[in-house]
């Protein structure tokens, strides 16, 4: 049996699906048309945005299409901690004494966590993602990075962030995000570096 840490027995694509549809359901009146899909690429915070959820943000949107985007803040320092500080909430078998950096990924649902990473290693439950990543929702992951036999680059982060349909696009157009490619140097850099650098490649208004 594997030890799921998400939403027991959902798959982590249909986890994801759900989350969007109850966002969009919450959130209907905020829809708009569409615009270009997103998936892949990364929403920066302005200097202005002074929400204590997205502050100098950097998020890579893992989907996006007409029902909404589901993304992870991959910025946000929590805490570093032992492993075995973890696993019984994990409901881990094994524990390590090795430390694990953990993030913040956004503010809905901040017990669930998920782990971004390079695909050089897989689960059989792990989502191919744009880019040569993958998103994995089980805590054999944990178990591999922490043994060092886990992915090259990886983010551990608690929540996500979540928008109904044409939310993204409405807060884009007001100027709340600006959106860029995406850079794995951003998505697994320094933290604060990586916002500074990606707000340094905003296009200049000419």
């Amino acid at each position: 049996m594997q030890k799921g840490f998400l939403f027991k027995g959902l798959g982590l694509r249909l986890m994801l699906v759900l989350a969007i549809l109850l966002l969009a359901a919450e959130r209907a009146d905020l829809s708009a048309e569409p615009t270009q899909q997103l998936s892949g690429q990364l929403l920066v915070a302005q200097p202005d945005l002074k929400d204590p959820n997205f502050q100098q943000s950097v998020i890579y949107l893992v989907e996006h299409d007409d029902g909404g985007a589901f993304g992870l803040v991959v910025n946000q320092f929590v805490a570093r901690l032992p492993l075995k500080v973890v696993a019984e909430h994990f409901n881990m078998k094994e524990t390590l004494d090795k430390p694990l950096t953990f993030h913040y990924g956004g503010p809905v649902s901040p017990s669930a966590l998920f782990v971004l990473h390079s695909d050089d290693v897989t689960l059989e439950t792990s989502l191919d993602l744009e880019h040569d990543l993958a998103l994995s929702g089980n805590a054999d992951i944990l178990q591999q990075i922490a043994k060092d036999e886990g992915p090259s680059r990886f983010r551990i982060v608690f929540g996500y962030a979540g928008w109904g349909p044409g939310q993204v696009e409405a807060e884009i157009a007001a100027g709340t995000w600006e959106v860029i490619d995406y850079d794995p140097d951003l998505v697994f850099g320094d933290d604060l570096e990586s916002w500074e650098e990606a707000i340094d490649r905003r296009p200049l208004d000419l």
